[in-house]
């Protein structure tokens, strides 16, 4: 089953994309490239949570205000569960 998770994303200095997921408190991935980011994601999700089961997804309206949103965006990642 797959399950889809959002991810709160921002380049930093050196345009790397930085995603944090609110769903996975202290989870982060980080992509050198966007096409990579997904992957990256995956990997995060997968290394943070072993074997245990995956928390249902937190819907869009309910995410957390993220401090200067204005410089990042909300992407929402399919995740087999």
């Amino acid at each position: 089953m797959s399950l889809a998770y959002f991810a709160f994303v921002r380049r930093d200095e050196q345009r790397r994309y930085h995603a944090v997921l609110p769903d996975f408190p202290g989870c982060r991935a980080l992509a050198e490239r966007l096409d990579l980011l997904d992957d990256a994601i995956r990997a995060a999700i997968a290394g943070h949570g072993g074997a245990g089961a995956m928390p249902e997804p937190t819907r869009l309206e309910a995410l957390p205000r993220q401090p200067d949103d204005h410089e990042g965006y909300w992407l929402m990642v399919d995740v087999e569960g």
